[in-house]
């Protein structure tokens, strides 16, 4: 039985993600990145360095990012650097500008 789910260390396949999951952890202790756990056909782009698998080439892009520590997006105020655009934006917004959600109550 072929199955939807592989099991990354020794290919066997599960029709439950849970079953796959149990079974990995027979070959090692510890959590499992939820990337090692599904069936590599499903997620074709696999990083170089930690072997972790994506569905799409921009999230492998973005994740290796925490390989190579660079951090692209920096802030035009403080100059803190972030990895994903986003960051940048709510920094700016949160830090810099008028938007502050949590104030301090003391």
């Amino acid at each position: 039985e072929d199955g939807l789910f592989r099991c990354g260390i020794c290919g066997k396949g599960f029709t439950r993600k849970y079953h796959m999951q149990r079974h990995v952890k027979l070959h090692i202790r510890g959590p499992v990145p939820k990337a090692h756990l599904l069936d590599w056909t499903r997620r074709p782009y696999a990083c170089g360095v930690c072997k972790m698998g994506f569905t799409r080439q921009h999230h492998l892009t973005r994740h290796m990012l925490i390989h190579t520590g660079e951090r692209p997006h920096s802030c035009h105020v403080c100059g803190k650097a972030f990895r994903r655009f986003t960051n940048l934006t709510l920094h700016v917004r949160t830090v810099h500008g008028a938007e502050r959600p949590f104030k301090c109550q003391i």
